[in-house]
């Protein structure tokens, strides 16, 4: 299992890869995201720095 490196300050998508992310930030985010090491984004988070996606916080309710 790779590790989580990168992280997406607008949509909290993790990436094992810059590139990914890098890809995912022009095709995605329109090149609007700044794309940070897992360890900043999580320093950002408990300094709110940067804010969780709230799409992302939503509870998937379960498919019957």
């Amino acid at each position: 299992m790779d590790r989580l490196t990168y992280v997406c300050t607008v949509c909290s998508e993790h990436f094992t890869r810059k590139y990914s992310a890098k890809r995912h930030n022009q095709n995605i985010d329109s090149g609007a995201a700044e794309i940070v090491r897992l360890i900043d984004y999580l320093a950002g988070r408990s300094s709110r720095q940067y804010m969780p996606d709230k799409e992302a916080c939503v509870q998937v309710s379960s498919i019957p």
